[in-house]
């Protein structure tokens, strides 16, 4: 991933916050955050997803109406998810509690993709019917997503 000189910082009364460019805000600077902007840069610059096609912090309904949220949604241009990202801080390790998350999540967005991150390790998964999920490396492109 690219190196924290790309993000924008500040301090503000005594806290460090970070420019989000998807929700066009200033947000804390937590370690998940750290990683979640990070994330987000690798996926503009060396994936080539276009900007307005990532969402952050995407609420969603599950079973029985429990609120869930993605840390990142990737969308196509007709507004169908292609790909869900879990972002974990660097010191938490990607467990296979975090796998699992993810791909209930998962079960209900319905994106091609799903992507787990601490930032020190990322993992790639696609799927047809998001209950099987089979390894991707390296990641592709955007435009190559099929």
């Amino acid at each position: 991933m690219n190196s924290i000189d790309n993000l924008k910082l500040r301090a503000t009364e005594g806290k460090q916050e970070v420019f989000d460019p998807v929700r066009k805000k200033w947000v804390a600077y937590t370690p998940e955050e750290h990683i979640r902007q990070m994330f987000i840069l690798f996926l503009t610059r060396n994936i080539e997803v276009p900007l307005e096609l990532i969402a952050v912090e995407r609420g969603f309904k599950g079973a029985l109406g429990k609120d869930y949220r993605a840390d990142i949604v990737v969308y196509d241009r007709n507004g169908v998810p292609r790909l869900l990202v879990e972002c974990k801080a660097a010191d938490v390790q990607i467990t296979r509690e975090a796998v699992m998350q993810a791909t209930r999540y998962n079960a209900i967005v319905k994106a091609g993709y799903l992507a787990l991150t601490n930032g020190v390790k990322s993992f790639l998964f696609r799927t047809d019917d998001f209950r099987n999920y089979s390894a991707v490396n390296p990641f592709p492109k955007y435009c190559d997503w099929r």
